[in-house]
């Protein structure tokens, strides 16, 4: 008994440390990307110069997860493959959604910076798709 419970243990182990390459892989990416906003935002720094670098991150972010949804829907089964492409049709709608409810709520709050908000909330819903498609990547890699 003593011997496969060991043998459980190592599997999970391993099965921990084989889940974190495409993370690894998309935190990577995400650090430089990150980096690069920095950058520009340290160029220019006005409410202007913020809306620009959101937005450039808006569409590097856009890029990571087609990217990602691309490799999923490669190792997934047909069924599978069914499925998400309607999760994703769905994750749109709501994405959209979202969005507009975020336009109309700050548009109302007046004051430029509100725009700069309303980029950070888009960008912040990107990454969260992003992080759980890279998720389920991790969980149909090879250990």
């Amino acid at each position: 008994m003593e011997n496969i419970m060991k043998k459980i243990l190592l599997f999970l182990c391993l099965s921990a440390f084989s889940l974190s390459n495409a993370v690894e892989k998309f935190e990577i990416e995400y650090k430089e990307l990150q980096k690069n906003i920095e950058e520009k935002l340290e160029e220019n720094y006005t409410t202007i110069g913020m809306r620009e670098a959101l937005e450039e991150e808006y569409n590097e972010l856009d890029k990571l997860l087609n990217k990602y949804y691309r490799e999923l829907i490669g190792i997934l089964s047909d069924e599978e493959q069914v499925e998400l492409r309607e999760s994703q049709r769905k994750w749109i709608e709501f994405r959209d959604k979202e969005y507009e409810f975020y336009g109309s709520y700050y548009s109302a709050m007046g004051g430029s910076m509100w725009g700069v908000i309303y980029n950070e909330s888009a960008n912040a819903i990107m990454l969260e798709r992003i992080r759980n498609l890279v998720k389920l990547i991790n969980y149909r890699e090879p250990m």
